[in-house]
């Protein structure tokens, strides 16, 4: 039907674009948008429409899917084109102007997942005052949280997990330490929990007995798959982490294939 074969012709214009094709992609996108007009299901005309601002925005051109989205009727597809405006504007350092179109989202989980994005490109520009300032405006608590988680993946991603640990100083709001902190632990990868990483994180995560179990599971996996901790240690470990699973994956493997299995853990935990 029509919406495939706008869908379709937007994909294709995408990876137009990718390989340098400019003007083909270009022409394919005003194609796109005749047959979107062109569709009388209102839900359908908006989906097609809100997937031509994404892709436009994707290969920035913002002033032409900042028309496009004024044609779209339904409030949630019109809140995923605007924060794909808002995000392709906060890429560009044009932060006020990214602001000023997620709080045109009427649907407040969209407004709430544009501004996250926000947050997520401010972070990658090391804007730590506005990051943070932007993120006390998401409203919806649960999003909220998980902002702050997203700004330690960025910073784990960007700079390395031991740099990232530190970095939560950044911020001011202690909701915002906190969870930072949490997506640090949550994040942050087994290989990299070795007894120097414990004693350095632990200290600032000492209220916070979730995220110290989960990086001691992490230290713990670590010791079984990439150390030959003696068997007392290893009791002990599972005494209290409960890593029997672990421990029964490495004894189905013979001692010189263990190396290879410890090598591939993390496409086999469960």
């Amino acid at each position: 039907n029509e919406l495939r074969k706008c869908l379709a012709s937007i994909k294709i214009a995408s990876e137009l674009k990718k390989q340098g094709k400019n003007d083909e992609s270009s022409k394919l996108i005003e194609v796109s948008i005749d047959i979107a007009r062109g569709i009388t299901v209102d839900w359908e005309k908006s989906i097609a429409l809100t997937e031509i601002v994404r892709g436009m925005s994707k290969i920035g051109k913002i002033e032409e899917s900042l028309i496009i989205i004024n044609e779209v009727s339904d409030d949630r597809q019109k809140s995923l084109g605007l924060t794909a405006i808002a995000k392709e504007l906060a890429k560009q350092g044009k932060i006020e102007e990214s602001l000023i179109k997620a709080n045109e989202i009427s649907y407040e989980k969209g407004k709430c997942l544009a501004l996250i994005e926000i947050v997520s490109e401010l972070t990658k520009q090391d804007n730590w005052i506005l990051l943070e300032k932007t993120g006390l405006k998401i409203s919806q608590i649960a999003e909220r949280q998980n902002c702050w988680k997203e700004i330690a993946f960025v910073c784990i991603e960007k700079n390395g997990h031991q740099k990232a640990l530190h970095q939560f100083h950044q911020l001011q709001n202690e909701e915002a330490r906190l969870f930072y902190l949490k997506g640090w632990a949550e994040i942050v990868s087994e290989n990299n929990i070795d007894h120097s990483c414990m004693v350095e994180s632990l200290p600032y995560l000492v209220n916070d007995s979730e995220s110290i179990k989960n990086l001691l599971q992490k230290f713990a996996l670590r010791k079984v798959f990439f150390e030959k901790p003696d068997n007392e240690k290893i009791q002990r470990l599972n005494r209290s982490l409960n890593i029997q699973w672990a421990l029964d994956i490495v004894a189905q493997f013979p001692k010189d294939e263990n190396n290879s299995v410890r090598r591939n853990f993390e496409t086999i935990k469960p």
